[in-house]
């Protein structure tokens, strides 16, 4: 599916890329991530959920000891998602990290995005204040209104 530019998030995403340290020329970046989100068979993450995620993740942005990567973690937390299975923050973990070792991020930097993902699984054992943060972000936003689901 080829989408067009500019797209929704487009600019917020370029802003985001730069400053966790990637490569310069995110536009590839953004729109692999972004025809991810088109996909069929998404439900609750789709890009209204990721934007709805990142309203409030941004809100809660002093309390994260690192509001960009938080951000960051927003934008690629549902990379892949396929309903009938039950470890989807770890595949977009994944793939999260390849992304962005791809583009250039330093390895601590994705670490820690890539802990955020995984913190964002209902059962998910967190162990900074930082992924508990994230967790009950992500949760919130999806028990936030039936009729969206």
């Amino acid at each position: 599916m080829k989408v067009q530019s500019p797209m929704p998030g487009q600019g917020v995403f370029a802003t985001l890329w730069a400053a966790i340290g990637a490569k310069p020329e995110p536009d590839d970046a953004f729109t692999r991530l972004y025809e991810r989100y088109l996909t069929p068979r998404r439900r609750s993450h789709d890009l209204v959920h990721v934007f709805d995620l990142l309203g409030a993740v941004s809100r809660l942005g002093p309390k994260f000891s690192d509001p960009l990567l938080a951000q960051m973690a927003v934008l690629y937390h549902a990379v892949f998602f396929e309903p009938v299975l039950d470890d989807n923050h770890a595949r977009s973990a994944g793939i999260t990290a390849l992304w962005l070792l791809d583009g250039g991020v330093p390895r601590p930097t994705v670490e820690k995005i890539c802990g955020l993902i995984r913190a964002s699984k209902v059962d998910a054992r967190v162990t900074t204040a930082d992924e508990a943060l994230f967790h009950d972000a992500e949760w919130a936003v999806l028990g936030a209104d039936e009729a969206i689901f």
